[in-house]
């Protein structure tokens, strides 16, 4: 067992052992070597490890798949948001674009209030079931609404499948990530890249088909139905029960210090319990929040308003400048929701005081439109990084923190997610207040 440690800001912690096993901590000593860590060093640390078992990386792989599948319909549907309105050929219908992000999340509230209600009443598999059904049917429906001269071709109509697809997002994501406590804290890493995943995907595939092919939204929403075997197939095939050897978190280094009550309790109300597990993670819960509000003004609303898209003398780059800061925008969230193996971030405020900085650029862009093309495209790619990094690490801290009991676990997870609802729905209403009022005129 050999140890070498630098008194910088770079230290290398090697530990050989049988297990082949390879730890890396940068940016400030390991917590047991030194306790006067700085506050940058306390903020980012790096760990590697390579001892994994075959049961391992096929959960998460499964994961994976999971979170590609549950979160892809609902990317497709926010990057066809301008062409879905545009669709409609009318300047009320068009003005009303933050409609379809807020429709795609208003269920959400209901959805997650509904699985935190039946988390101890049905099996996961029962809830991830009748989900991945929901889910499928309404896109379906979605498609055939948005379909020209179809019997029910209406914008709210769209709207109203748009909601319960959403819906199941949100149903679907409380359900697995909660699942997720079952197994190694470090697994919820599977599960956020295959949301970022999701994004590119998403976001890729429409902007492929469109320029490629010329599709329009409802042909792009078809295409998506056959993903839904991928979604069973992951749950009830790939992903194996949990192995309680496994449960321990190998990242044991990394620990969070939150308020809670160590009080044994026999009998309490849930209420009791929503404020014991309120306290534990509301902190993370604002943050969370805060980002997702931040985030979805800058890469929706004020992405849509950005440049004049509509100018047919522009370039092809301008023209498509939507749909292209959608997917650099993914691109960012994909890389950083990927990165928990390699960096964590405990002060996950510091995320959201950046992601600030991002939505005041972003809405005096699409007020004034001062910034080059090309510096918008990198700043967008930087407002996914900022995000996915808050969204892996903040449901990381939730899953794997010490100070929550399990039994509150899942409802701590429930109560995370709650505030990504909030914070989208948020976004779309400061959109549609943007819209309708000094962004108005704005192409």
């Amino acid at each position: 067992n050999c140890t070498l440690t630098l008194k910088s800001c770079v230290c290398f912690s090697f530990s050989l052992k049988k297990s082949k096993t390879l730890s890396c901590v940068l940016f400030g000593l390991h917590p047991k070597m030194n306790d006067n860590n700085d506050s940058f060093s306390s903020t980012f640390k790096k760990t590697f490890t390579f001892d994994k078992s075959v049961t391992y990386y096929r959960n998460w792989c499964a994961f994976f798949l999971l979170g590609t599948i549950n979160n892809l319909s609902y990317v497709v549907v926010n990057s066809s948001a301008q062409s879905l309105t545009d669709s409609f050929d009318s300047q009320t219908v068009s003005n009303l674009i933050g409609l379809v992000p807020a429709a795609n999340v208003l269920a959400g509230v209901f959805a997650r209030s509904l699985n935190t209600y039946l988390y101890d009443k049905v099996t996961t598999k029962g809830r991830v079931g009748a989900n991945g059904l929901c889910m499928f049917a309404a896109l379906g429906l979605l498609g055939i609404a948005a379909t020209p001269g179809s019997i029910i071709n209406h914008y709210s109509a769209c709207l109203a499948f748009i909601t319960v697809m959403g819906g199941t997002c949100s149903f679907g994501e409380s359900a697995i990530v909660g699942r997720i406590r079952e197994y190694p804290a470090e697994l919820v890493d599977g599960w956020s890249s295959g949301t970022g995943m999701a994004g590119v995907l998403g976001s890729g595939l429409y902007l492929f088909f469109v320029l490629t092919f010329d599709l329009e939204a409802y042909q792009i929403y078809y295409l998506c139905l056959p993903t839904g075997l991928l979604y069973f197939l992951a749950y009830f095939v790939i992903l194996l029960p949990p192995d309680e050897a496994e449960r321990r978190s190998t990242y044991d280094d990394y620990t969070i210090q939150l308020n809670q009550d160590g009080e044994s309790r026999s009998q309490e109300s849930k209420w009791v319990q929503f404020q014991r597990s309120f306290g534990c993670v509301g902190w993370l819960a604002f943050n969370l929040f805060a980002v997702y509000f931040f985030e979805y003004v800058a890469s929706v609303g004020a992405a849509d308003r950005a440049n004049d898209h509509e100018d047919t003398e522009a370039k092809f780059w301008t023209q498509q400048s939507y749909e292209i800061l959608a997917f650099l925008y993914q691109v960012g969230v994909l890389i950083s929701r990927s990165s928990l193996s390699f960096v964590k971030v405990k002060k996950v405020w510091v995320l959201t005081l950046l992601q600030g900085v991002n939505f005041v650029l972003w809405v005096t862009q699409a007020t004034y439109r001062y910034l080059p093309l090309w510096f918008q495209f990198i700043l967008m790619v930087y407002v996914g990084l900022l995000g996915g990094a808050a969204y892996v690490n903040i449901c990381y801290i939730a899953l794997n923190s010490n100070h929550i009991e399990e039994k509150d676990r899942e409802l701590c997870v429930n109560i995370v997610m709650f505030s990504i609802t909030f914070g989208i729905f948020g976004a779309s209403a400061f959109t549609i207040l943007m819209d309708e009022t000094w962004l108005k005129d704005q192409n």
